[in-house]
């Protein structure tokens, strides 16, 4: 989302992060902004990239109750209702 606002929002998104944390109606705003710049997409796109490459690299890894505990982890961090 900060990628794809102006200056201005950039500002408002950073400073409601840091100042207003707990205020409904900034907390809407932001929300709006981050569903009408696709952040939501966005963010379910990188959350499979970066799944998919946690189990490319615990794939060399030879098989355990470990490895299968971080990879039962993995799925059901991207899989898990929000």
């Amino acid at each position: 989302t900060l990628n794809r606002s102006s200056w201005n929002e950039r500002r408002k998104i950073i400073n409601i992060v840091k100042q207003y944390k707990d205020d409904p109606k900034q907390l809407k705003w932001l929300k709006d902004c981050v569903v009408a710049n696709d952040g939501i997409q966005y963010s379910i796109i990188k959350m499979e990239e970066f799944a998919k490459e946690a189990l490319q690299l615990l794939s060399v890894i030879p098989d355990s109750p470990s490895k299968q505990s971080l990879s039962d982890l993995v799925r059901f961090s991207i899989e898990r209702p929000i």
